[in-house]
C-alpha cells in the first residue's frame, strides 16, 4: 500500500479563523495525490471524518477502479451528549455518504469507545 504525506511550501495558516482566500492559497501549494494501489483502506476516527477528510480522494480512486474500504474507529456518540440515537444515525449517514462517493462496501465499524 502506498502512503503519501502531502507537503506544501506555504506556511500553514496560524489564525483560528481563516478566510477562504488564505485556504485557497495554501491548498495551491499542495501536490496532487496519486495512489497506484487498487486497494485502499481509509481509517476514520469518527463517522464523517472519511468524507470530510478524504472524500475527494475516495471518489477519484473509485472512478479509476480502486476497491475502497472505510473503517471507522468509534461511533462518534460522545460528540453530542444526551442524544441516545446519535450512534445509529451517524452509521446510517456514513453508509449513505460513502455510497454516494461510490464505495461498494459498507463501512467497517471497529466499535472502540468514543471520547
Amino acid at each position: 500500500m502506498d502512503v503519501i504525506a502531502p507537503r506544501s511550501t506555504a506556511p500553514f495558516p496560524a489564525a483560528d479563523v481563516t478566510d477562504g482566500a488564505t485556504w485557497d492559497q495554501w491548498i495551491q501549494g499542495l501536490p496532487p495525490i496519486e495512489l497506484a494501489s487498487s486497494r485502499i483502506l481509509v481509517v476514520a476516527p469518527h463517522p464523517d471524518d472519511e468524507t470530510f477528510g478524504c472524500g475527494g480522494l475516495i471518489a477519484a480512486s473509485i472512478r479509476r477502479g480502486a476497491d475502497v474500504v472505510v473503517a471507522t474507529v468509534t461511533d462518534g456518540g460522545a460528540s453530542h451528549a444526551g442524544q441516545a440515537d446519535l450512534p445509529s444515525r451517524r452509521r446510517r449517514e456514513q453508509a449513505a455518504a460513502v455510497a454516494a462517493l461510490g464505495c461498494r462496501r459498507e463501512p467497517w465499524w471497529l466499535a472502540c469507545p468514543d471520547g
